[in-house]
């Protein structure tokens, strides 16, 4: 039997591909499969029972195996440290969610992560979000602050309040 190379169509992921490719494996073999048939068209019950499963078998996706990962430079995702896993949920949230046009509040960003991934995967990431939608973010790198071109920056203080502490008895 001749082989067919239907490597490239199954990659492309387009249902109309991969039924122009079974269809043209159909017609290219279809002989060549009656004559391994057990049996022959003239036995009409036995040979419309056998297209049946040859059908099932062909059409079926039991070999299809899904597989996924989020991986980040190479790397499972579960292998990343904390801030690096931060980062690219982070990205992976902003690029689902590109055309949500609502506020963004983040909290800390930049835990855990040293200061070169602040600048390097941060910076970045909040000027491409900020330019479609508000960024509120909560932080204590002043880096992060100045080098994504924050409009409006509010400082705030935790003071100790006024008047007596209740205690518990």
């Amino acid at each position: 039997m001749r082989t067919l190379n239907s490597k490239p169509t199954w990659g492309t992921g387009s249902a109309g591909a991969i039924q122009g490719a079974i269809s043209n494996f159909i017609a290219r073999y279809w002989k060549d499969i009656l004559k391994h048939a057990p049996y022959v068209p003239t036995q009409k019950l036995e040979f419309r029972t056998w297209s049946k499963q040859f059908a099932r078998w062909l059409f079926s996706t039991d070999h299809v195996a899904v597989r996924y990962e989020l991986a980040y430079d190479g790397v499972d995702i579960r292998k990343l440290s904390p801030g690096t896993r931060g980062i690219v949920l982070l990205l992976l949230y902003l690029t689902l969610d590109y055309a949500d046009d609502r506020p963004l509040i983040i909290d800390q960003p930049e835990e855990n992560l040293d200061p070169k991934s602040v600048f390097d995967e941060l910076v970045s990431l909040f000027m491409r979000a900020k330019a479609k939608r508000q960024v509120i973010m909560v932080t204590h790198n002043a880096n992060l602050v100045i080098n994504t071109g924050a409009d409006q920056i509010n400082n705030c203080r935790r003071r100790p309040t006024p008047g007596p502490r209740s205690t518990a008895n």
